[in-house]
């Protein structure tokens, strides 16, 4: 959960965060000037925050993409059932803005058992509080950014950073080679 410290940083606009296993293969600088990586004003649906929660900020940054299947078209695409889940977004790849409000309503969730799944804790946490149906729904990057299970396709098509576990067997040989 340390990855949630970064919240704290509030001498910046917005973050780039990047999990450690993620290769650039250009510069990434353009990724603010997605209209996803904006600042979104926090929704008020009736049922959406639950009383126990802290709450939402008045506006937030929450941008990612989805992970991608293993075995994915270039460009993924939901329609193409290229995504594993399209509305839960992998957290080793998203723009955010740094707000000391937001870092007690992750604090807050931390403390509820059970509001999400502890599998990827932070992750899930995230996904969580930025769930699509919640006030502060996560939107979605241009694919172009970054992917999960990165392939050969995806690198020669021009996606920005490539995430994987580049030890593991289930790598694009291709790729890898």
């Amino acid at each position: 959960m340390t990855k949630l410290r970064a919240w704290e940083l509030t001498q910046y606009s917005r973050i780039l965060f990047l999990d450690g296993d993620t290769i650039l293969t250009r510069p990434l600088d353009g990724v603010f000037d997605d209209p996803a990586a904006q600042p979104t004003i926090s929704l008020r649906h009736a049922n959406a925050t639950i009383d126990d929660e802290a709450p939402a900020p008045p506006n937030f940054v929450l941008a990612s993409m989805p992970e991608a299947n293993p075995f994915h078209a270039y460009p993924p695409t939901a329609a193409n059932n290229d995504f594993k889940d399209p509305n839960y977004f992998n957290a080793g790849f998203f723009v955010f803005a740094p707000s000391r409000q937001m870092f007690e309503v992750y604090t807050s969730l931390m403390k509820l058992p059970g509001r999400f799944n502890p599998r990827y804790p932070e992750q899930n946490l995230l996904n969580y509080a930025h769930r699509r149906e919640g006030n502060m729904a996560w939107r979605q990057l241009d694919t172009l950014w970054n992917i999960r299970f990165p392939s050969l396709k995806d690198y020669e098509g021009g996606v920005g950073s490539l995430h994987d576990k580049w030890w593991h067997p289930h790598m694009d040989q291709e790729l890898a080679g």
